[in-house]
């Protein structure tokens, strides 16, 4: 896919994603994709999956907000606001009923329709202050 068409797609993936399309992560990223996330690295669609689950468990409205996507090659950037209603615990947090909202920035590899390596930070001392106040 030529860059517009992977961003294209990558618009797509997050739309079905904040749906809670039930197949759009074994769809999108593959088996072996590799995960780069703060302290942690997370491997295959599953290892993905989980990770959806606990912010949807926590956050089950949540909405991936793109203000920012460049593409080159197989390579996709996208600067994301993800925001939802703290209904469930997060990060350790009970639930407190509030709206939240904070940051991510994620690089994405594709290859053959797949997301198959992904680098992602996220403003995980911004969040826990929202959880926490």
């Amino acid at each position: 896919m030529r860059a517009e068409e992977n961003k294209a797609w990558l618009r797509d993936v997050y739309k079905r994603l904040d749906a809670g399309d039930p197949g759009i992560v074994e769809e999108a990223w593959d088996s072996n994709w590799v995960g780069h996330y703060p302290g942690q690295e997370l491997r295959g669609s599953k290892g993905y999956g989980d990770l959806v689950a606990a912010f949807r468990m926590g956050l089950p409205d949540f909405e991936h907000n793109i203000e920012v996507m460049m593409a080159a090659d197989d390579m996709v950037a996208a600067h994301f606001v993800i925001a939802g209603t703290h209904k469930g615990e997060l990060l350790g947090k009970a639930p407190t009923g509030k709206k939240v909202a904070f940051t991510s920035t994620a690089i994405f590899r594709l290859r053959s329709g797949k997301i198959v390596e992904q680098w992602c930070d996220f403003d995980v001392a911004g969040l826990t202050t929202q959880l926490s106040g």
